[in-house]
């Protein structure tokens, strides 16, 4: 029996205990253990994967000029919360604070911001790069110790796609779900178990349905506080409305993708999002759509004015990237609640 290396010591003893996990149970682990887990021992922006927000600080400008609009509809109050979901190395929060202190300062005096991050090494992440707003910025590490007193404006990138899922697969008239289990060997492996605890629709064999109870509840989460202060939310991830009634989980390592068991707590895993979970939403798009609908352009020709050839084509470029349909402009959606 091969040893087991030390950071995965915790989840072969439950496995041992239990015959198995979840897959939902394993990116729980893998993710988030307070210890080993991937989000919570590093940071991984642009190591492991690149977002819309490292590619060009307009993206994050433009979904300021979002947050601008939310708050003139509210009639400008004195004050709003602005609460991001995830928050990375604090990037966009940052670009975002500094967009609106230049250029709408009312706005900007009437936000404070709490970011809800559950990795304690990204949080010291973030309050160095905000350095110069920390005065308007907290942390929760759940929205259940967030405490609002006015309208709430909630803000994620990619935020969705990290929830653990469970995977069923249909075969011959019987459901089973994704577990992960040791082999004769000792080495983690996949199962399909038999299992009676949900009820689905039949499908036809072969198809695999996803499920994120975790990600459920915090939407439910995030409509309590909108019903109760009022609000809107606005979200951007990769996703579907139909089910695709197949496998969407993948693994990225250092850029490339790998196999679920593989460099576990040391690569990401994420899976597509079902927006059907967001219903009733008041707006569905493509992330290309809003930007442009939101400026993006424009904010690119001010920009550019000040920019060498070299530079200004750089940006273009950028920008390109994030609204043309043959690259990101389609494959991220923006959900507004």
């Amino acid at each position: 029996m091969a040893e087991v290396p030390f950071h995965l010591d915790k989840l072969f003893s439950i496995i041992r205990d239990k015959s198995y996990v979840t897959l939902a149970e394993y990116m729980e682990y893998a993710l988030y253990d307070r210890e080993y887990g991937y989000y919570m021992k590093q940071n991984p922006l642009d190591k492991d994967f690149i977002t819309s927000v490292s590619i060009t600080q307009l993206f994050c400008e433009t979904l300021a000029l979002w947050i601008v609009d939310e708050w003139t509809n509210f009639q400008a109050p004195v004050h709003i919360h602005l609460v991001e979901l995830g928050a990375g190395n604090g990037t966009m929060i940052y670009d975002i604070l500094n967009f609106l202190f230049r250029y709408h300062k009312n706005c900007f005096e009437a936000i404070s911001v709490t970011i809800i991050e559950v990795s304690p090494t990204l949080i010291l992440v973030q309050k160095k790069k905000l350095d110069d707003f920390i005065d308007k910025v907290d942390w929760r590490q759940s929205l259940l110790y967030f405490k609002p007193c006015a309208p709430v404006l909630f803000i994620g990138n990619e935020f969705f796609d990290a929830f653990p899922v469970d995977q069923y697969l249909f075969t011959s008239r019987l459901w089973k779900q994704k577990v992960i289990s040791l082999s004769e060997e000792g080495s983690l492996c996949v199962l399909w178990k038999k299992t009676h605890n949900i009820e689905l629709p039949l499908r036809n064999i072969g198809d695999v349905i996803e499920i994120s109870t975790g990600r459920m509840t915090f939407l439910y989460d995030i409509r309590l506080i909108i019903a109760k202060y009022g609000g809107s939310g606005l979200f951007i991830d990769y996703g579907y409305f139909d089910k695709p009634y197949k496998d969407t989980v993948q693994c990225m390592f250092q850029n490339s993708y790998c196999d679920l068991l593989d460099n576990v707590t040391c690569s990401d895993i994420t899976c597509y999002v079902d927006f059907s979970e967001f219903s009733p939403y008041k707006r569905y798009i493509t992330q290309g759509e809003f930007l442009v609908q939101y400026g993006i352009y424009q904010r690119l020709e001010s920009v550019g004015q000040n920019l060498s050839f070299s530079q200004k084509c750089k940006l273009v470029y950028a920008v390109e990237r994030l609204v043309n349909r043959n690259y990101m402009g389609d494959i991220f959606k923006v959900i507004i609640i």
